[in-house]
Parts: structure tokens; sequence; C-alpha cells
């Protein structure tokens, strides 16, 4: 702490000599924030909050020496603002105080969002069962019946706290376990969304390949008879053409004989025929060549 806290804490005799109780909110909030400074070392921090200066002094001392870092409160008013600051770790609070009794601070803690956790440990000479039902159902954790024994007070406080950090690890797996399953069910969700959409492009492809199968289908059938119009043609070519080949084979046969005959009957007619016109031919050719070169 810094040299304008007048050193209250520094030992015993000075904080008998001046009271815890006057602690200021800024002292408090130095005090919170130094102890919470590293979470793996810091020393637990508890706010008392009783009227008495005794009680004060007795357990300020009594828990300062077990290494809890201590904070007081001799009222509910600064009691509620300490512990708002603050942000204790546990609180033990006196029931019986002038103005604001320790049920009503306990239910103003309760209802405020940085407080509502912390626990608090009722002190009281009170041991009727109604007072005692009373502060559970507020949200106190535990009673320390009054006078205070020293030990039972710091073996409860320990309890507590080590209940406070499981509870609190076991919020932590929680929020952890819950964030998992949230991702979880964002990862199924867009699985599923993944399986629907491949699910709908494998039908249209299915569907795809249907429809191009069928045309493949009708278009092989329709090749396929086109190829038998083709075969069924080609052999009624064939046979047309072979009938055709057949039937003018003997016609032929018959006029390439009847051609061979009368070229052997006439052959020497026509040659000596023939040799007696070329002369008159050749004269008669001479002549027309005369002729046209004269007009020339």
């Amino acid at each position: 702490m810094n040299g304008s806290r007048d050193n209250k804490f520094t030992s015993t005799s000075s904080y008998l000599q001046s009271p815890a109780v006057h602690q200021t909110i800024t002292e408090v909030i130095n005090a919170a924030h130094n102890s919470k400074s590293d979470d793996t070392l810091r020393a637990d921090v508890v706010l008392i909050v009783d009227d008495i200066i005794y009680n004060l002094e007795i357990l300020f001392v009594t828990l300062q020496s077990v290494g809890f870092t201590v904070l007081v409160a001799q009222d509910g008013v600064s009691a509620l603002a300490k512990a708002e600051y603050a942000e204790p770790d546990i609180i033990l609070l006196d029931i019986l105080m002038p103005g604001m009794d320790g049920f009503e601070v306990c239910r103003k803690l309760k209802g405020n969002r940085k407080t509502k956790d912390i626990p608090i440990l009722f002190m009281t000479a009170l041991d009727n069962t109604e007072n005692i039902l009373k502060g559970f159902e507020l949200g106190g954790v535990d009673y320390i019946t009054k006078p205070i024994e020293q030990g039972e007070v710091i073996a409860r406080l320990k309890t507590h706290l080590t209940l406070r950090r499981m509870r609190e690890h076991l919020q932590a797996q929680n929020e952890q376990l819950e964030q998992e399953i949230r991702i979880r069910q964002q990862t199924e969700t867009q699985l599923e969304r993944s399986q629907q959409l491949l699910q709908q492009a494998n039908q249209e492809l299915e569907q795809k390949i249907a429809e191009r199968t069928a045309e493949l289908v009708y278009t092989n059938n329709q090749l396929k008879k086109i190829n038998a119009d083709l075969v069924c043609s080609n052999q009624e070519l064939e046979k047309f053409a072979y009938v055709v080949s057949h039937d003018l084979q003997a016609p032929l046969r018959s006029i390439k004989m009847f051609a061979e005959l009368l070229a052997q009957e006439y052959r020497d007619k026509l040659n000596k025929r023939f040799t007696c016109l070329l002369p008159r031919w050749k004269k008669r050719t001479d002549l027309d060549i005369c002729r046209s070169s004269r007009r020339n």
C-alpha cells in the first residue's frame, strides 16, 4: 500500500491504536487490487462486518496471521460499498448491528450482480432455528456462533473458500462444456446442411445421368434401326445387281454372237467397197480444200 494509508496494518499494535474500521474506500480498492494481482499467488480476501470494534480486532489479527488479506466494515452501508469495490473472496457478517442488520446487508449483497456469488458466513449469538433458517434462505452458506473460536473460524473460512473454488472450477468446466456443445451443435447443423446440399446435388446429378442415359439409349436404338435399314438396303441392292447382271448377260452374249457373225459375213464386202470409195473420197476432200483457199 502507499504512504497515504498511514501504515495502519503494518502490525497488531498499530492496528489496535488505529482500528481497521477506519479504512477508506481507496484503501479497500488498493488492498483488493494488490491482493488480486496474481490469482495463483494472492492471499484470499476476507471482509469482516461487525459493529463491535473488539470483535474486529480479534478477527483481523487472527486471520491476517494465517495469511488472509483482511478488510473490515463497522456498519451495513460501509460493508456494501467495500464489498462492491473490493469483491472479497468471502464475507464474515454479523447479524445484530444498528441501522441495517446482517440479514438486510445479505439481501442487498445477493441482489448485486458483482457480489451475489460471494459466500457469506453469519456471525451471531442467536442460536434459534428461525434466525438460522432465515440466514440460509437469504443466501448465507454457514453460521459461526459467538463467542468466536479462532480455530473454528479459520477452518470454516478455508472450507467454504475451497468449496467456492471447486464451484467456480465446476462452473468454468460447465461453461466450457456448454461452449463445446454449442460449437458441436453448430458443426452438426452445418454438417447436416452440407449433407442436405450434397444429397440434393446427388439427386440432380442422378436425374441428369438418367436423362442422358435415356437420350443415349434412344439414339443408340435409332442408330441400330438405321443400320438395320442400311443392311437391308445393301442386301436388296446386291440382289438387284445380281439380277440385273444375270438378266443382261444372256442378251449381251446373243448380241455379241450376232455381231461377230455379221462381222465375219460382211467384213470382206465392206473392205472391198471401202477400198473403191477411198480414192473418190480423197479427191473430193482435196477439191474442198482448194476451194476454201481461193475464198480466203
